[in-house]
């Protein structure tokens, strides 16, 4: 089975529905809007600054920020336990804003547990909410007692991921940018966790890394694949049409804030069509 990823957008909250109910159109259920809901609790975990149980306690409507993934209000927590991080006790934070002005995280008795980032010095962003069932607490407080994750020597020899550059027909190869397939395939007993989303240096794929402007890693969090045993994924790159291998290549730094997968593999470009 081969997966192509294409560019995954950036969160957004869609009010489609709110819309259709001005025009008349026929209510359509709809389940709670919360943030973070495309990034899995594995990954969310991994790249927290903090997490937190709790309510919202407090909204400034007057104070709000613009961020890469959109607009940020003002807000304080009430909350009632820190599974992860000291900063987890700060009560102040950064609450997404949906474009259509509403939102599930209102203050009121409803608990949540928030995922945190710390990048923005003054407040916490909350990058991702889900309610707090019971099943998650429990789920959390064994995460809690585990000790941190550390960057390993070199993968398992359970985990062998390797590497093959898909080339276009010949006759979509005319530009100096070939437009290409990073296809990596996992040949190993055990499911591995990648990232799709990075930059291209020179013609070695970097998970959640570009040369300037590099957005928060829980972005990155967005784009974890877990990869069974012979399954493939392609990810999208773009090298000169002279270059005749690429790599894919994870620092034990980015590996261990994401928790994936961390290594280099190196490809050899595949003749146009083969496959």
């Amino acid at each position: 089975m081969r997966i192509l990823l294409p560019e995954i957008l950036a969160l957004s909250f869609c009010v489609a529905a709110l819309g259709g109910l001005a025009r008349g159109d026929a209510p359509q259920a709809v389940g709670p809007r919360l943030p973070g809901a495309d990034i899995d609790l594995r990954s969310a975990w991994a790249v927290a600054d903090a997490v937190v149980s709790g309510q919202v306690q407090a909204v400034d409507a007057e104070r709000w920020m613009e961020a890469f993934d959109g607009r940020y209000g003002a807000a304080d927590l009430n909350p009632t336990k820190a599974f992860k991080g000291e900063a987890a006790r700060m009560p102040a934070v950064w609450l997404p804003i949906p474009s259509g002005g509403h939102s599930d995280l209102e203050p009121g008795k409803t608990e949540f547990i928030f995922y945190l980032w710390a990048g923005d010095h003054d407040r916490l962003r909350v990058f991702k909410a889900v309610p707090a069932t019971p099943e998650l607490l429990k789920q959390l407080a064994g995460l809690a007692t585990q000790p941190a994750s550390r960057p390993s020597e070199k993968p398992a020899d359970s985990e062998r991921l390797t590497a093959a550059v898909i080339r276009p027909p010949a006759a979509q190869a005319a530009s100096p940018g070939l437009n290409a397939a990073l296809r990596l395939t996992n040949e190993g007993r055990s499911p591995i966790r990648i990232c799709s989303k990075g930059g291209l240096m020179g013609s070695t794929f970097t998970p959640a890394s570009y040369k300037s402007d590099t957005p928060p890693i829980y972005d990155f969090a967005r784009h974890i694949i877990e990869l069974e045993p012979g399954k493939s994924v392609d990810i999208p790159i773009s090298v000169p049409a002279t270059h005749e291998r690429a790599s894919y290549s994870v620092s034990p730094k980015i590996a261990a804030k994401l928790d994936i997968w961390g290594g280099t593999v190196t490809a050899a470009a595949l003749k146009p069509g083969q496959q």
